[in-house]
């Protein structure tokens, strides 16, 4: 993005005709091919507003047509796309056709962004954060030693729904009214890179990847005792049929206590903290090369007695089926 100064905001623009808009992102992000869905490019209607500093790109668009643009970005940072209203967003990940709807926000490493499309019913609202290289390897190399974005292995879809969700959406309005308006965070940079940091931060440590457990300074260490043990009972025992009070039994408290310290520390429940680290195990497992077990076999062993309800969980952690992580670690 040639962005050289410390700040750039450009004013809001509309206009009417595919071709204008693509004119006013021109200087401002990094060069795309895209081109309007069903050749409606007459009656495309559009609003744009950017504004970047350093080590954000901010893009808040408005859309009355189906386009697409096709991407071929070779970088460290990450796309984040949270459609507000109208319509849904539509990603594709190495082959992978990923969407979201408002309530969602789809995060991909650039180097793994092929594409994205734009669905208006019948006005498509989003916002969009690039994220550069640099604050992205800062913060991942502060929290696991050796981790690369494009290694990750992110869930594509965040729900906005959950308690984590809610937290890095309120963060990302803070971010956009404060680089909007008055530009409040023109005028102090620093408090704008620690609340990048802090929604990195936010999705490092909250959303499930293959480096989880390789934390520098766990927040494991500022759990409670009883929390704590009930996390470690889990890792040991995931592959058994667990229930809440036995969780609970083995952490020493009750079930409504163990509730209410998975809330107030994780933002969620023990059994779905449970079902989180038993996907990432399978995902983990079946992204191996050397995995020769089928699907059913590595899900049954680490505890999804339910294929069914196992598989619709897997793509709506990880925007796709179990069968087609086999194939990529497979090379097929």
């Amino acid at each position: 993005m040639p962005n050289t100064l410390p700040f750039f905001a450009a004013p809001p623009l509309s206009g009417i005709g595919f071709e204008t808009m693509l004119d006013s992102f021109r200087g401002k992000v990094s060069p795309f091919k895209a081109r309007p869905e069903y050749g409606r490019d007459t009656k495309f209607q559009w609003w744009t507003n950017v504004v970047a500093s350093p080590d954000l790109v901010l893009l808040n668009k408005s859309y009355s047509g189906d386009w697409r643009a096709d991407l071929d970005a070779n970088d460290g940072g990450l796309t984040i796309i949270l459609p507000v209203s109208g319509g849904r967003s539509n990603a594709f990940i190495e082959g992978e056709k990923i969407t979201a709807v408002p309530d969602q926000a789809i995060l991909v490493a650039n180097s793994r962004l092929q594409g994205l499309t734009a669905r208006a019913y019948p006005q498509l609202v989003t916002t969009s954060l690039i994220v550069q290289e640099g604050v992205v390897s800062r913060t991942l190399s502060s929290l696991y030693e050796g981790a690369v974005l494009s290694r990750l292995a992110l869930p594509p879809l965040f729900d906005l729904a959950t308690s984590a969700g809610a937290t890095f959406k309120l963060l990302v309005q803070t971010i956009v009214s404060g680089m909007h308006g008055d530009r409040v965070l023109e005028r102090s940079p620093k408090s704008l890179v620690l609340l990048i940091e802090a929604l990195l931060r936010l999705v490092f440590e909250t959303l499930p990847h293959r480096f989880s457990h390789r934390a520098r300074g766990s927040r494991l260490d500022v759990l409670p005792r009883h929390v704590k043990l009930a996390v470690d009972f889990m890792h040991a025992n995931m592959h058994l049929p667990l229930t809440v009070g036995d969780i609970a039994e083995a952490a020493g408290v009750s079930a409504r206590s163990l509730q209410a310290g998975f809330q107030q520390y994780c933002g969620t429940t023990p059994i779905l903290h449970l079902r989180r680290l038993r996907l990432e195990a399978v995902h983990v497992e079946l992204s191996l090369p050397q995995n020769v077990l089928p699907i059913k076999e590595v899900a049954l062993k680490w505890g999804f007695s339910h294929l069914g309800r196992f598989a619709q969980q897997y793509r709506g952690t990880y925007g796709v089926h179990p069968s087609v992580t086999v194939k990529k670690a497979q090379g097929l």
